[in-house]
């Protein structure tokens, strides 16, 4: 989005657009345009202000946009935010999620927030792993290729597809599900989400070996580059995260509001 590129170029913030997931599942789903939710503003054909909702979970809405510098302070994100938020309103249950987004170095974005009182929610490190660094640790060479080898010894961790929709695997132990994954392949970047494992079986190895297992399968599938997003407080993931090449890229804030705020 050239909209996009403008605002990154004018102050080198980040934006959780979601714009390749949200086609592709608009894709999936040709009949059902529920799911795209874009609000936009134009000058004389200029796109000058957007918003966006993206759901990955049903009970929650994240919101994220942005506007042309030169356009600020004229109330275009404000009036994107109150078209969306009668979206909001009419379309969603009362339990559901409203998630705003900013980036922490977005002072205008945070005095927005700000200005909802809204709350806040939690923090997400955005992380990236350049493709060619990884192939030069250990994890890609162990892994390329060979996971699903019914050659695998005794307790080895196991791969298996459960949803070839929503491209998610579970990692197995002697055919007992201990752990699960969900990848997502876009041109030349690749993405690792809902990383996790059963409590009893944390601590031994096999988080690592299903993220080293996922990113070698992205790379062999075209990633230059494999992402992912953690939370800031999960130091467990953190640690392992950076120990396997991952290096934070931007951090995202997300605050809640209210349904009738």
């Amino acid at each position: 989005m050239e909209l996009e590129k403008s605002c990154r170029d004018y102050e080198d913030l980040d934006f959780k657009l979601e714009l390749d997931f949200k086609t592709s599942k608009a894709g999936r789903k040709q009949a059902d345009r529920s799911g795209m939710n874009e609000f936009f503003c134009y000058d004389r054909g200029l796109l000058v202000g957007y918003l966006g909702v993206c759901s990955f979970d049903s009970a929650v809405w994240e919101v994220n946009g942005m506007v042309r510098p030169g356009y600020r302070n004229q109330g275009i994100f404000t009036e994107l935010f109150r078209r969306m938020q009668g979206e909001f309103n009419a379309r969603s249950p009362q339990e559901l999620l409203l998630l705003l987004l900013s980036d922490r170095k977005s002072s205008s974005g945070l005095r927005f927030v700000e200005s909802l009182h809204a709350n806040y929610h939690h923090a997400e490190y955005d992380m990236v792993l350049n493709a060619a660094d990884f192939k030069q640790r250990e994890g890609y060479a162990k892994h390329r290729g060979d996971s699903l080898s019914p050659l695998r010894p005794p307790n080895a961790l196991g791969i298996q597809e459960t949803d070839a929709q929503q491209h998610t695997f579970a990692g197995t132990i002697d055919g007992e599900i201990i752990g699960s994954v969900r990848l997502e392949l876009l041109p030349d970047k690749g993405g690792v989400y809902a990383l996790e494992v059963l409590p009893g079986y944390r601590g031994r190895g096999y988080g690592r070996e299903l993220l080293n297992w996922s990113i070698a399968t992205l790379i062999s599938m075209g990633a230059k580059t494999v992402i992912l997003q953690v939370d800031t407080d999960n130091d467990r993931a953190l640690n392992l995260y950076t120990s396997c090449g991952f290096k934070e890229e931007s951090a995202m804030l997300y605050y809640v509001l209210a349904k009738d705020h």
